[in-house]
């Protein structure tokens, strides 16, 4: 497992997945380290923008298709309606990629447990 991630707080690689909160939206879901407790969030990879871009291209692609073939050849008045909605599609699935990816691209930690302390002579009640 990449050291990145692995939990901030003791390295560990052990952890469980936290639920979300309803009005968040996450591509690596929360994790709670198993060794120290830590509530923590795993930079998102750079690699979803291998997935993203050729979709958004691939969306572009189609509207400069339509604008160019144009109705006439086509025969439909309504290509231009539907380029500017791939074109939209396009623009809304980059522009929504990339703002994930810079929000996330650093791991977060949510939450860090109160490390233990020593037990003392007045936590036990009397003998």
């Amino acid at each position: 497992m990449s050291a990145k991630r692995a939990c901030p707080t003791c390295g560990g690689i052990e952890y469980r997945k936290q639920k979300e909160n309803e009005n968040e939206f996450v591509v690596v879901p929360r994790r709670e380290c198993k060794a120290c407790g830590t509530v923590y969030s795993p930079p998102v990879s750079p690699l979803l923008a291998l997935v993203t871009v050729p979709l958004a291209l691939v969306c572009g692609s189609f509207a400069v298709w339509a604008v160019t073939t144009g109705a006439n050849k086509i025969g439909d008045e309504n290509i231009y309606y539907m380029a500017g909605f791939a074109a939209a599609c396009g623009a809304l699935v980059l522009a929504f990629s990339t703002g994930i990816i810079l929000k996330q691209r650093n791991g977060k930690v949510h939450s860090v447990p109160k490390p233990k302390r020593d037990a003392q002579p007045w936590d036990k009640p009397g003998d």
